[in-house]
């Protein structure tokens, strides 16, 4: 009897082994790829959101590129290689002597690495809501999408002068 109850058990494991409950469908973030953390996972707070694909790697980050004002003093084309954890000193940036007016053309810098970043803002971008598309720009490597910013203080200098976003590019 004792031999019989064990095997019968035993299958009935092995049977919820082989063919486990399946799983609803899937969320539409995880149907994109993007699957949150577990509960007890650990995340690094500097990683953005801590968001892992699939496969169980961490996203990886967009660039960003932020257009800013820094009072009226001087404009700041800030590059962002990671752009959720953009440190807020600038140390890939193109820095003019003034504020320069960022709508109306193309217009570029070129940043101490040598990369050229070019945009093209439309003229009444000011007039749009803050995030809506207002333009567009690349660096010869990836083609950005700019929006129009809420000019909150990205940082200050080490004068003390508030540095303001006015545009923000991501990619497309």
């Amino acid at each position: 009897m004792i031999p019989a109850t064990f095997f019968a058990i035993a299958s009935l494991f092995a049977g919820v082994l082989a063919n486990p409950v399946a799983k609803a469908d899937p969320s539409p973030v995880e149907a994109a790829g993007y699957l949150a953390p577990s509960a007890d996972a650990a995340v690094n707070a500097t990683e953005g959101f801590g968001l892992i694909d699939a496969r169980g790697e961490v996203v990886k980050r967009v660039e960003g590129v932020h257009l800013l004002n820094c009072g009226s003093a001087y404009s700041v084309v800030l590059y962002c290689p990671n752009d959720s954890s953009c440190s807020h000193t600038p140390n890939n940036a193109c820095t003019y002597g003034n504020i320069i007016t960022w709508e109306g053309g193309y217009k570029s810098c070129t940043f101490p690495t040598g990369v050229t970043f070019w945009w093209n803002i439309v003229s009444n971008a000011q007039s749009y809501a803050n995030f809506a598309v207002v333009g567009n720009g690349g660096n010869g490597y990836t083609n950005f999408v700019i929006r129009k910013d809420d000019k909150h203080t990205f940082y200050t200098d080490g004068y003390g002068t508030a540095c303001k976003t006015i545009y923000y590019s991501l990619p497309n």
